[in-house]
């Protein structure tokens, strides 16, 4: 009994980490998923740390490089509002996302 148990112990361990299962692919599509959200609107590059990353106050994003060069820092998503505010909780989002 003690066997199978771990044996099913670590059969179910294969299943959680395995890149072939169903489960870690639905997760590793989610996660460059997530990652495209993180791209910049300007330049389409991925806005990955250490890069600073700003929003309008509609929250839409945009890299800092990008921000600097943009006529009247108008938002290039909205078009109305300037950009004028750092996104922290972004950035904190992409230093976990791409783990640095």
């Amino acid at each position: 009994l003690k066997e199978m148990t771990q044996q099913l112990a670590n059969d179910l361990a294969k299943l959680d980490v395995e890149p072939g299962n169903d489960a870690y692919l639905k997760d590793h599509e989610n996660m460059e998923a997530a990652k495209e959200t993180l791209e910049c609107p300007v330049c389409l590059d991925i806005m990955r740390p250490p890069t600073r990353i700003w929003q309008c106050p509609s929250s839409h994003i945009i890299c800092e490089a990008c921000k600097d060069q943009i006529e009247g820092r108008r938002c290039p998503t909205c078009r109305t509002e300037r950009i004028s505010q750092r996104a922290y909780i972004v950035e904190q989002i992409a230093r976990t996302m791409f783990n640095e």
